[in-house]
C-alpha cells in the first residue's frame, strides 16, 4: 500500500556507524536554527559573559552567540555523539573559538552535576542559557537514526546510541524494542499521553496484530501500519503526516525527554546569575506546557496532558528510575523566581516559516532569573 505523503528510500545497510565517514556526512547536512535573530536579541551576548547552549545540535545558536560577542564563552552541551563531534570540529577550526567554546557531552538533565561537579564551574555564574528542544536536521535527515517517518531506516530513535548505561537513561532500549514488546493498553496510553494521538487505541491494536506476523524493525514498516488507520477519504490538505504523533510519542518515551526537560530547567536555577536569562524553544504542546508552568513557579510540572495509570506503569517497567519519578511526581507551586520578558510565546514569522518549514510549530519563551522572588530558595 502506498504511503500518502512518503517517499521511500532503499538502504543497503542499517548498520549504525559512528565512524569518521558518518560524522563527516552528517556535518555537511544543512541545519537552520529556529528564531535565531530573536534568540540573539533576547540573550544580548556581551564580552566577558558566559552562556550555555543546552542543546547544541547543529550549532547554529552557539555560532551566533560567539559571533555576537567576540570575547564571551559558551558551554555547548549535547548527548548526541555526532553533535559533539561537530562542536569539537567547530571549536578547533574557527579562529580563537578553541578557548571560548567548551564542549560537554551529557543530557541536559545531567547539566547541573556535570558542570558544577565535574567541570568545576562556580554556582550561579552563567549569564544566559538557551534550550532549543527541536531535533536537528542532521538527526531527522539521517535515515540510520530512525527518527523520520519519511525515509526507510532502522527503528532506533535513541539520541545517544553509543551509551552503555542501562536503565538509568534507557539508551539501550530502542524504538523497535518498545514496539515489539509493549502490551496493547500500555502502547495506546503512551501514544495518547506523549503523542496526543486520537487514534491511539486503533494504532496500538494494528501494531500488536502486525508484530504477531513478523517483528517491526524498520520505520517504513511502522509507517505502513499507521497509515492504514487513516483512510485517504478522511484526509485533508495541510494535515500533518499520520505517523507524526506516534513517532513523537515513541521518541519521547525512549529518550525520557519530558523528565529530562524538567531536570534541565531546574538545573538553570543553580547555574544562572541573578538577572541571567533563560530562553526555551519548544515544538509541541507537552514541552511548552512544562516550560510555561515552570516559569510560573512549578518545579515539577506534570508530564502529560491526560492522566493515565497504565502509561506510568509501563514507564516504570522500562526504567527503575522512571518508577521513582512517577511516584514522586507532584506539583510544587510557589512564588516564581522568573520574570517573564514576554507574557505570550514568540512565534516564527511567516517569512521564516516559508524559508524553513520545520519552524512552523516553534514557540519561544524567555524569562529573567530573579531568585529573590523565590521565598523557598535555600
Amino acid at each position: 500500500m502506498k504511503c500518502y505523503w512518503r517517499f521511500r528510500h532503499t538502504l543497503t545497510s542499517y548498520r549504525y556507524a559512528y565512524d569518521n565517514n558518518h560524522i563527516r556526512h552528517c556535518s555537511v547536512l544543512k541545519h537552520q536554527p529556529v528564531l535565531l535573530d530573536t534568540v540573539v536579541k533576547l540573550l544580548a551576548p556581551a564580552n566577558g559573559q558566559s552562556y550555555i547552549d543546552a542543546t547544541f545540535g547543529g550549532g547554529g545558536h552557539t555560532s551566533a552567540i560567539l559571533k555576537a560577542a567576540t570575547d564571551c564563552q559558551i558551554y555547548a552541551i549535547d548527548t548526541d555523539p555526532l553533535a559533539i563531534a561537530r562542536a569539537k570540529q567547530l571549536a578547533s577550526t574557527t579562529s580563537n573559538w578553541i578557548q571560548r567554546l567548551k564542549v560537554v557531552q551529557c543530557r541536559f538533565g545531567q547539566m547541573e552535576n556535570k558542570l558544577l561537579a565535574q567541570e568545576k564551574l562556580p554556582p550561579n555564574s552563567m549569564d544566559g542559557i538557551i534550550f532549543d528542544l527541536g531535533m536537528s536536521s542532521m538527526q531527522i535527515d539521517d535515515p540510520l537514526r530512525g527518527f523520520s517517518f519519511q525515509s526507510s531506516g532502522p527503528l532506533d530513535m535513541r539520541m545517544d546510541a553509543t551509551s552503555d548505561e542501562i536503565g538509568k537513561h534507557q539508551h539501550r532500549i530502542t524504538a523497535a524494542h518498545v514496539i515489539n514488546n509493549i502490551d496493547k493498553e500500555d502502547l495506546a496510553d503512551v501514544l495518547w499521553n506523549y503523542g496526543e494521538e486520537r487514534k491511539a487505541r486503533a494504532i496500538a491494536t494494528a501494531i500488536i496484530k502486525a508484530r504477531k506476523k513478523q517483528p517491526i524493525t524498520t520505520t517504513d514498516h511502522l509507517v505502513d501500519i499507521i497509515d492504514r488507520q487513516f483512510p485517504y477519504k478522511y484526509r485533508k490538505d495541510g494535515q500533518i503526516h499520520p505517523a507524526t504523533r506516534t513517532f513523537q510519542a515513541i521518541r519521547i518515551l525512549i529518550n525520557d525527554e519530558l523528565w529530562q526537560l524538567v531536570q534541565g530547567l531546574n538545573a538553570c536555577k543553580a547555574l544562572l546569575k541573578n538577572g541571567g536569562r533563560l530562553i526555551v524553544i519548544s515544538f509541541h504542546s507537552l514541552e511548552d506546557r512544562i516550560v510555561k508552568k515552570f516559569f510560573n513557579g512549578e518545579d515539577r510540572p506534570d508530564f502529560t496532558s491526560r492522566s493515565s495509570p497504565t502509561s506510568s506503569k509501563q514507564y516504570a517497567r522500562l526504567s527503575e528510575e522512571g518508577k521513582s519519578k512517577i511516584e514522586s511526581k507532584s506539583i510544587i507551586k510557589r512564588n516564581s523566581p522568573w520574570k517573564l520578558i514576554c507574557k505570550k510565546p514568540i512565534y516564527p514569522s511567516p517569512e521564516e516559516i516559508a524559508h524553513n518549514s520545520r519552524a512552523r510549530s516553534a514557540k519561544l519563551r524567555c524569562a529573567i532569573f530573579c531568585p529573590e522572588n523565590d521565598e523557598n530558595r535555600l
